[in-house]
């Protein structure tokens, strides 16, 4: 995972607020269902978590399923320390996904990567690299926010890239799905869990300092379809935008 060196500023920064500001990270709602995905086979074998923060997820599973390893690798050494204090036994690697293939041909049985598609340069070259180190009977688990059509893609990335410096783009459900079956993957599942968000919080925890919290409020407003408006239930206050997006479980297997 290629993180530019404000990608990594960021993420050192937003470290020990991460999961208050971030309650997706947390929310047993989302959790639960890869837990219960996995929960169905024997063992998760070796298990590694790409971009995996500060642990949580990994940690989720791997303290009530039987596993053989678990690796964390993401580029922030704050995240990392929490992951380190929360899972003592894991293997913790301070390293781009791409750095570390280069240098590493272990196969892992299941693959976490969970919101990080949208800060990556090269999407492709990632999904190319999770499908060369997932063992032949393995599972990959993919954890991502995704809109339903292009009018609501449109608003929803020009929303996010207007408040983070760092997110290159947001999905629609479908497009990122192909992602991975043109890369050779099969999906054994999919999954999704409404979540709502609020530009106000999105604000909070914004890494672009010129823009000020009037005009994200008004910009968001004045730029909305009324199909978008629909497809995200969108709801509208004197101070604050509430809308809901997907969190879409991907579960998938080799070809």
């Amino acid at each position: 995972m290629k993180y530019s060196s404000s990608v990594r500023s960021d993420f050192e920064k937003r470290a020990n607020r991460y999961e208050l500001d971030s309650m997706w990270v947390t929310s047993d709602t989302i959790n639960n269902v890869p837990f219960l995905f996995f929960s169905q086979q024997d063992t998760l074998g070796d298990v590694i978590d790409v971009g995996g923060g500060t642990a949580y997820l990994s940690n989720y599973l791997c303290r009530q399923l039987r596993h053989n390893s678990i690796t964390v690798i993401d580029l922030s050494s704050s995240m990392l320390d929490i992951a380190r204090l929360r899972m003592p036994d894991a293997i913790i690697i301070n390293e781009s996904i791409e750095r570390f293939y280069e240098n590493n041909e272990t196969k892992y049985d299941t693959i976490l990567a969970r919101q990080i598609f949208h800060y990556v340069d090269d999407v492709d070259n990632i999904v190319g690299i999770l499908h060369k180190m997932l063992n032949k009977n393995g599972i990959l688990y993919v954890g991502q926010f995704v809109v339903s059509d292009n009018d609501s893609n449109l608003w929803h990335e020009s929303f996010i890239k207007k408040i983070s410096v760092n997110r290159k783009r947001s999905f629609i459900d479908k497009e990122f799905i192909s992602l991975f079956t043109n890369e050779g993957f099969e999906v054994v599942k999919t999954e999704y869990t409404p979540y709502e968000e609020n530009i106000k919080s999105f604000y909070n925890r914004s890494t672009n300092l010129g823009i000020n919290y009037g005009e994200l409020y008004d910009y968001s407003v004045s730029s909305l379809k009324e199909s978008v408006k629909n497809d995200l239930l969108i709801r509208i206050t004197d101070d604050n935008l509430f809308f809901t997006v997907k969190f879409l479980h991907l579960f998938l297997t080799i070809k």
